[in-house]
């Protein structure tokens, strides 16, 4: 099980998603790209991940719990650590 701020990481929240919605084009995908370094991808595939803002909506909009459980499944306590802080400052 993963932790955040030493609680269990379990889960994604509608909240958390809709606040990721509703970030500035720019913002958006400034947060994907660091959600992308911090889970370990490479520079260059994070920067073409991040580069299209309505792609990466439309891709959230599909995204579902068991979908995100599979990702945070592949990472190390480290990525998770990391993932979490971002999270916590987009949910601030």
């Amino acid at each position: 099980m993963h932790e955040e701020n030493g609680k269990p990481f379990k889960s994604f929240d509608t909240e958390t998603l809709e606040k990721v919605l509703a970030l500035s084009d720019e913002e958006l995908k400034q947060a994907v790209h660091s959600l992308a370094i911090a889970g370990g991808v490479d520079e260059r595939r994070a920067a073409e991940a991040s580069r299209d803002a309505n792609k990466i909506r439309r891709k959230l909009n599909k995204v579902t719990q068991r979908d995100l459980e599979k990702l945070l499944s592949k990472i190390t306590p480290e990525q998770i650590q990391e993932l979490s802080t971002i999270m916590n400052d987009l949910k601030n």
